[in-house]
């Protein structure tokens, strides 16, 4: 099975400069062994945490979508108060911001679409992604987790458009960790020979 982990993307410290980096990653061939019989109750649990996830992710992109409907073709500030209370502000390079401020930089919650159709859910502090959220990639992929100094960092869940998951801890903005592999719902039982994370690829071992 080929996977593709993306990347996160570059954010800047202050308004109104963002620095926005796409980050092609590498695809590999996950080679696990298969072990069936993950159990009715699991396959259903992990399965409802899909759909759960899923519906957020729809509710996300409305929000984001409505947020661009009411703000004004044009760059900056664009709606309410962009220094110390809540508001829109639309970046240079055009992605777009609806949240809440303070002293000028994201301070809270808040929705950041970003040009390249990635769009983020959660707090921020000082500027920077910070605690639990919700990253929608553009290829369809998602994260769910906490974040760090604006990285993704500590527990979380991977999802792929396919379906297939990753539960676990991430370092380094997803380029390092582990944990266990889920296929469409779907136990592998690589729990004990944890799946790892290493440069961005996904390998578990039998």
């Amino acid at each position: 099975m080929s996977i593709l982990f993306p990347g996160s993307l570059v954010e800047s410290m202050r308004l109104p400069t963002i620095i926005v980096i796409s980050l092609s990653l590498s695809v590999c061939m996950l080679q696990c062994a298969s072990s069936q019989s993950a159990g009715e109750n699991t396959e259903a649990g992990d399965s409802n945490a899909v759909e759960v996830v899923q519906r957020e992710v729809d509710e996300t992109r409305t929000e984001a979508e409505n947020a661009v409907d009411t703000a004004v073709p044009t760059r900056g500030c664009v709606e309410g108060d962009c220094e110390n209370g809540s508001g829109v502000y639309i970046y240079t390079d055009g992605s777009k911001y609806a949240g809440e401020f303070k002293d000028g930089l994201r301070e809270g919650q808040g929705v950041m679409t970003y040009v390249n159709g990635d769009i983020y859910k959660g707090k921020y502090k000082a500027g920077k992604r910070s605690g639990y959220a919700l990253y929608v990639f553009a290829n369809g992929d998602k994260y769910d987790g906490e974040f760090v100094d604006g990285e993704m960092q500590g527990l979380g869940n991977y999802y792929w458009k396919d379906g297939s998951v990753l539960k676990g801890d991430f370092e380094e903005d997803g380029g390092q960790g582990g944990g266990t592999f889920l296929k469409d719902g779907t136990d592998l039982r690589h729990k004990g020979k944890d799946c790892k994370i290493d440069s961005r690829v996904v390998k578990c071992h039998n």
